[in-house]
């Protein structure tokens, strides 16, 4: 059986300078905790963070409490609600962590900021309530996310790459911060397969970028057996605007990168042209009944008019015009036709 050490502290911030975790055991920073400390996990151990409901055991938060007069604890696993979730607060852990071989990292309800230098072989999963701030360029083994889990890969002062060396599974948001005007920014790239769905939010911190037709790479997929019809990235929104330009997201070298392009309008010489136009009138019947028409004092001038028809077609089939009872009165009506 596997022993869980649970870290139960409250404001203010409990801070540690290492925390080192041997292989096989087990460490979570429950609800309403804040700590800042870096850890090892070594091969085989688990390390929770934050209020979390998962398969196994490990992955369920415990809450503990002693008795004073006893020095008894009593832990349980308890289950909150969605409307007592929302309102819980977020557990924070600040500091850099280590995965070894089959270690495993699960952040709950939690916004963690920190690096992780994960083995390939071990496994960072993410609920959909989770954050994590990188403050440098990190590797993950296999990353699983929720719906909702969000990962912001820098401030505007760096470019940070992640790579995810394992699988990349589940549904999230990548929040990237570039500088196209540099031809620089933050990445993301796959080595293991990529399955899912993930929005990338794309802020540019610099001035408006040099239209030289390059494009700027955000995530890439360096699996040669990779399935593109598995997995699906857009733009949060559709679209980024940057400068005095709109971008969106497409696929370059064999669906390998998803990059920028540009998107540009432009409404120049528009010329309209109506050749070889046919008009048919099949099976009409017109009907007019009981109209009266009155021209009092109507004057029609023409001056420099010119119509010109080329190739125009005009057919009319079995066409039925029916008068019935009309008056046409014309009373003073003056046309004029002058330089027609």
């Amino acid at each position: 059986m596997q022993e869980t050490l649970t870290l139960m502290t409250g404001p203010p911030q409990t801070s540690f300078s290492v925390i080192l975790m041997w292989g096989g055991k087990g460490l979570q920073i429950g609800q309403y905790a804040s700590v800042a400390a870096d850890i090892n996990a070594g091969e085989n151990s688990h390390l929770l963070i934050g209020y979390n409901r998962g398969n196994e055991s490990w992955e369920n938060t415990r809450k503990c409490t002693v008795n004073d007069n006893s020095g008894v604890t009593n832990c349980s696993q308890p289950t909150l609600s969605d409307k007592e979730l929302a309102n819980l607060p977020y557990s924070t852990l600040t500091g850099d962590i280590h995965l070894d071989k089959n270690a495993a990292l699960t952040l709950g309800k939690a916004l963690y900021t920190g690096a992780v230098k994960a083995a390939t072989d071990s496994t960072f999963s993410m609920a959909s309530n989770s954050k994590w701030v990188m403050s440098s360029g990190s590797t993950t083994g296999t990353l699983k996310m929720a719906p909702g889990a969000s990962i912001v890969l820098s401030d505007s002062t760096q470019n940070n790459v992640l790579n995810v060396m394992g699988d990349l599974e589940g549904e999230g948001e990548f929040e990237l911060n570039t500088r196209l005007a540099e031809k620089s920014g933050d990445s993301i790239v796959v080595h293991g397969l990529a399955s899912g769905s993930y929005t990338l939010k794309v802020k540019d911190n610099g001035g408006d970028p040099v239209q030289d037709g390059r494009m700027q790479a955000l995530m890439s997929f360096n699996n040669p057996q990779q399935d593109f019809s598995l997995v699906n990235v857009a733009l949060a929104g559709g679209y980024a605007d940057i400068g005095t330009y709109r971008y969106r997201l497409t696929r370059q070298e064999n669906g390998i990168r998803i990059s920028f392009r540009r998107i540009r309008i432009s409404f120049r010489r528009i010329r309209i042209s109506f050749r070889r136009i046919r008009i048919s009138f099949r099976r009409i019947r017109i009907s007019f009944r009981r109209i009266r028409i009155s021209f009092r004092r109507i004057r029609i001038s023409f001056r420099r008019i010119r119509i010109s028809f080329r190739r125009i077609r005009i057919s009319f089939r079995r066409i039925r015009i029916s008068f019935r009872r009309i008056r046409i009165g014309l009373r003073r009506i003056r046309i004029r036709f002058g330089r027609l």
